[in-house]
């Protein structure tokens, strides 16, 4: 069960405490998209993601971003971050996470991963040794796949 349970819980990404990070030696963090760094479906990250994200790369951090969703999708999102990115990342498997890490020279016990979901986020980090961290999703404007995931998963945080 400890597979389902994230290391660190923060209501949304800027409260993640960085220097944590640093102690921890996690040298690249892994971002989901959708209701990690923004609302479902939103085109764009908002100015103030886009500069807590270049706060992370200003304080040492690699920023990779990891979504289940479409090419299009997380190309049109990632358009102007500068960041590595992958597409259809098959989470909570993590080779295409990992290849992503590898590419920069960061090993697994390096590396951290964001997002909204257990099922998906914290297990594909838990599987890939990297340290886990949940955050409440932006809304509910999901699919009925994901909202019945939902009452799963609250089912899991609470014991």
């Amino acid at each position: 069960m400890k597979l389902f349970y994230p290391d660190c819980i923060y209501d949304r990404i800027y409260d993640i405490n960085v220097s944590q990070l640093k102690e921890k030696n996690i040298k690249a963090i892994v971002f989901d998209i959708d209701n990690t760094l923004a609302a479902n479906g939103d085109e764009k990250p908002d100015d103030r993601t886009r500069s807590y994200l270049e706060m992370l790369r200003g304080e040492g951090f690699e920023i990779v971003i990891a979504s289940n969703n479409n090419e299009y999708r997380v190309e049109k999102f990632c358009d102007g971050l500068d960041v590595l990115f992958v597409h259809k990342a098959n989470k909570p498997l993590g080779k295409k996470t990992i290849s992503l890490l590898k590419k920069i020279n960061v090993k697994n016990k390096e590396a951290c991963i964001v997002g909204d979901q257990i099922f998906t986020d914290v297990l594909c980090g838990k599987l890939a040794g990297f340290h886990t961290i949940l955050v409440t999703p932006f809304d509910d404007n999901e699919n009925k796949f994901i909202k019945f995931k939902r009452k799963i998963e609250n089912i899991v945080l609470r014991k």
